[in-house]
């Protein structure tokens, strides 16, 4: 379905906003989790540059997924990783 401003969201919604299990794509980026309030909260996102990162806010937790596998915590989302 599509959201806004070019934005498509196959998943759950609550009084019109992402709400449980989704996957957002915009600009070539994937989102792919649980959404609370429209926000990922816990899940992967996809850039569309091939970096990965995996967050569960519930635990202050954002990890970057190497190309080898391997994880490297991070404190924030890069620029637009957030979408």
């Amino acid at each position: 379905m599509s959201v806004k401003d070019g934005m498509e969201y196959e998943g759950a919604f609550k009084n019109g906003t992402l709400e449980g299990e989704g996957v957002l794509t915009q600009h070539g980026a994937t989102l792919r989790g649980r959404f609370e309030a429209g926000a990922l909260v816990r899940g992967s996102i996809l850039l569309k540059d091939g970096r990965r990162f995996e967050m569960d806010t519930s635990k202050g937790l954002i990890v970057e997924v190497l190309p080898d596998g391997t994880k490297k915590r991070i404190d924030r989302l890069p620029p637009g990783a957030g979408i």
